[in-house]
């Protein structure tokens, strides 16, 4: 990829050279690598080709990666608001002097690039055209793109920090109306940073908890997805990969201490008579939350447990960004399901090493249904202090093919939300949280 071309020009002619292309009939696909992106205020030019974009985004799709400054910031909050995804990356990713615009057009895939580097205040465009010679730009572009973060989820980031650490939602809206003010955010685009701001700050942790066979896994997927859809990024755990380790280290005598009693059986399950068996592949999962919120925005944490209020008790450093999801089903239909799923692990034999691959759908010994986990003390755990009024509950006891738990789960986004866009709204007016 160069790094440098040969002739500088004006900025004015540089930006006009991309507005010709931006205007350019068919134009359905734009990827740009912007470090140093100008919100409309600095040129006309510069709401012309944001003008231009908008029409592109009517048609086919724009993304837009670029560096954390505030002026980058403001620029790409103006392109949120008209359509635009766009991204932050880190500025160690990459070169804050080199900048381009990838243009595709129609079903021949027709590419053009237009390529600049910036040095000593000078602008040394060059154009690129050809599906091949702008390839190796596209496969940059696409690294930068998945490494960077949203928009929305940086501005969230910095508001939360600003504001302090707090639980109350006030102060955090206070900060995002001096925000938006100072950076001239469009109302679209608070509106697309909301769900940012209101789970980084009120809902970092979803336990979802239940009986085994009441659709934990599928409830945990379904919420991963309705967040990918607000470009939250996330991050599911669940307890059996770690509990799954724990057994395998016992049966094969490579764990330190005494057996802790887990009972082999067909299929690849195990049983553990006593629930303390389990108590290790809680704390892993626990110290395995921590670590994923320093990369994620949610993480959504899946086990089951005969005793929730025990068991939330290693989640207690994390109650004040937690809320809980209990899923329910009936009896029957439980059993019906656990019988229908059983998934063996699948073993990979390379070279010298062994590796197996866990299924959601894993095996639970019908023994272990009708004696561990007759119950898990969902009742108790509802009047609880800590916990009561941090629960959601899901009632999965249709096969409707999720349709009730899809109602529910947009629900449980609004229940995340409301707080922060009715604060928004009329900031003085928020009630202090429960």
């Amino acid at each position: 990829m160069p790094t440098a071309l040969a002739r500088s020009v004006r900025r004015t002619s540089y930006l006009g050279v991309v507005l010709a292309e931006s205007v350019r009939a068919g134009t359905t696909r734009l990827d740009v690598l912007a470090p140093r992106l100008a919100p409309a205020r600095v040129a006309p030019l510069v709401r012309r080709i944001q003008d231009s974009w908008a029409a592109v985004v009517r048609r086919g799709v724009v993304r837009v990666v670029t560096l954390d400054s505030e002026e980058c910031i403001e620029a790409g909050a103006e392109l949120s608001a008209a359509g635009v995804e766009v991204r932050i990356a880190r500025r160690e990713l990459g070169s804050e002097s080199l900048s381009y615009h990838l243009f595709g057009a129609g079903q021949s895939g027709t590419s053009t690039a237009i390529v600049n580097h910036h040095q000593d205040g000078l602008d040394r465009p060059g154009l690129v055209q050809g599906v091949v010679p702008v390839q190796p730009y596209r496969t940059h572009f696409s690294a930068m793109w998945h490494a960077s973060s949203p928009l929305e989820s940086v501005l969230a980031e910095k508001i939360i920090q600003r504001a302090g650490a707090v639980t109350d939602p006030r102060p955090v809206l206070r900060e995002l109306k001096e925000i938006s003010a100072r950076l001239h955010l469009d109302p679209r685009c608070v509106d697309k940073l909301l769900p940012h701001l209101a789970f980084r700050h009120g809902c970092r942790v979803v336990l979802v908890v239940g009986l085994p066979g009441s659709g934990k896994s599928y409830v945990r997927r379904c919420l991963a997805a309705k967040l990918s859809a607000l470009s939250i990024k996330s991050r599911g755990l669940t307890d059996y990969v770690f509990a799954y380790r724990d057994f395998l280290h016992e049966v094969t005598m490579l764990g330190p201490g005494p057996a802790a009693g887990f009972v082999p059986h067909a299929g690849g399950g195990f049983t553990a008579p006593d629930e303390a068996a389990l108590a290790p592949a809680l704390r892993a999962l626990v110290q395995a939350a921590r670590d994923s919120m320093d990369e994620n925005e949610v993480t959504l944490v899946e086990f089951a447990r005969a005793d929730l209020i025990r068991a939330l008790r290693e989640f207690e450093s994390l109650r004040a960004g937690a809320q809980v999801i209990h899923v329910m089903a009936s009896e029957t239909l439980r059993a019906d399901r656990l019988s229908r799923r059983a998934e063996p692990p699948e073993s990979i034999l390379n070279d010298e090493s062994i590796t197996l691959r866990l299924s959601d759908n894993h095996a639970l010994p019908s023994t272990a249904a009708r004696t561990l986990y007759h119950s898990d003390g969902i009742a108790q755990l509802r009047m609880s202090r800590q916990w009561g009024r941090r629960i959601f509950e899901i009632d999965n006891d249709l096969d409707d093919g999720g349709a009730r738990v899809d109602v529910a789960l947009e629900e449980f986004v609004e229940t995340v939300l409301r707080p922060y866009r009715v604060g928004a709204a009329t900031p003085t007016q928020q009630p202090a949280p429960a």
